[in-house]
């Protein structure tokens, strides 16, 4: 597990398995999980809520009517091998 450009993968319930790709345990057929967790990517933008088409990137005062604009904080969207994997089965 030394080499930094390879994930590696491991079993929830096996954790002395690994593996450098995605897939299933071959021990209990579960989906294999990273071993290095990334927290999703949150971004911040800001608006004032009577006028939603008002969006920008940086804090500031609402063009139409002079308010404080408002933080939204939302998270980036990464796709998840297991729940896609589970999806297409169902």
């Amino acid at each position: 597990m030394d080499d930094k450009k390879t994930e590696y993968y491991t079993c929830p319930m096996h954790p002395d398995l690994y593996s450098s790709g995605q897939g299933t345990c071959p021990r209990c057929g579960m989906a294999l999980e990273p071993v290095t967790i990334t927290a999703p990517a949150i971004r911040t933008r800001y608006t004032y809520p009577m006028h939603p088409q008002i969006v920008q990137d940086e804090p500031g005062d609402c063009p139409i009517c002079g308010m404080t604009l408002e933080p939204l904080t939302f998270t980036t969207t990464e796709t998840n091998p297991e729940l896609d994997n589970m999806t297409r089965r169902f």
